[in-house]
């Protein structure tokens, strides 16, 4: 399993830190555990903890922010590797 990679030219890249498989047994949230492949059944949840670093030279400013809703995912389902 790979989640995440480089964007923006290389000035910043993404990797899966943590997660919670299933995150809300009886309704409250799970502690994230460092990231490790996981299996997910049908219709299961789960929350991906994603670390950002950004290049030393990258211009932002005091006051700005970066983000994003979509990261991509490799995955592999009955021996086939899918994105």
């Amino acid at each position: 399993m790979r989640i995440g990679g480089e964007a923006g030219g290389g000035r910043r890249s993404r990797r899966a830190v943590g997660f919670a498989a299933n995150p809300y047994v009886a309704g409250t949230p799970r502690t994230v555990s460092p990231f490790a492949p996981f299996r997910l059944s049908p219709d299961d949840e789960a929350f991906i903890e994603m670390e950002v670093q950004v290049a030393d030279d990258a211009c932002l400013g005091r006051h700005t922010f970066t983000e994003w809703y979509e990261e991509p995912v490799t995955y592999t389902l009955l021996g086939i590797m899918r994105h």
